[in-house]
């Protein structure tokens, strides 16, 4: 069962302090978000026999088509933004690990020639000092890495910072904490994936 195909007549409702650009952004962030499905490492994959290939967002006016396209593209960066962050979320910490982070990263910046990607090694972070990280990081087997991604622009305006933690399990001394929800300390890397994701 299931339909391939679905139209999606959302974007037509109004809602106060939004036009309908904002609305098929919003839409397409909540259409991926609910056909996202997490399932590289199951054993046992189940693939829908009929799955949605198609959503038709219908707009009120012919007029607004351009910026509704651009609305729509606007929703589709977002939402693989979304994807990714959860996607580096569920995979488990011998997949996700550091090495693992730095080379997504590296593999975002290979994507558009705005981006450049620096990894610093244990090594040039003894050099610069950073004693906070490195001991977090001795509490695990993998080499710690500390990814800078930049996105490059000529815009002549102070740039924007994000930073975001991304110790991945198996570090931080989990011997001294509960047992109770430890697996959700996979998640501790979550920050560093909203910042690749974003």
């Amino acid at each position: 069962g299931g339909s391939m195909e679905a139209v999606f007549y959302l974007p037509e409702l109004a809602i106060k302090g939004h036009n309908t650009q904002w609305n098929i952004t919003q839409a397409v962030i909540a259409a991926e978000n609910a056909v996202y499905l997490y399932n590289e490492t199951k054993s046992k994959q189940n693939p829908a026999r009929r799955p949605l290939r198609k959503i038709v967002l219908i707009i009120p006016s012919r007029r607004e088509l351009t910026a509704c396209e651009n609305a729509l593209k606007i929703g589709q960066a977002i939402a693989n933004g979304m994807m990714l962050a959860k996607h580096l979320g569920n995979l488990p910490p011998n997949i996700c690990t550091p090495e693992f982070l730095a080379n997504r990263a590296q593999q975002i910046a290979e994507t558009n020639s705005k981006f450049s990607c620096e990894i610093l090694e244990e090594a040039d972070m003894q050099a610069l000092g950073m004693g906070a990280l490195l001991s977090v990081a001795r509490g695990s087997r993998q080499p710690p890495k500390l990814i800078v991604l930049k996105y490059n622009t000529s815009l002549e305006k102070p740039p924007i910072v994000l930073v975001g933690k991304g110790i991945t399990f198996d570090a931080g001394g989990i011997s001294i904490k509960p047992a109770a929800n430890m697996d959700e300390m996979k998640f501790d890397m979550c920050g560093a994936a909203a910042v690749l994701a974003t």
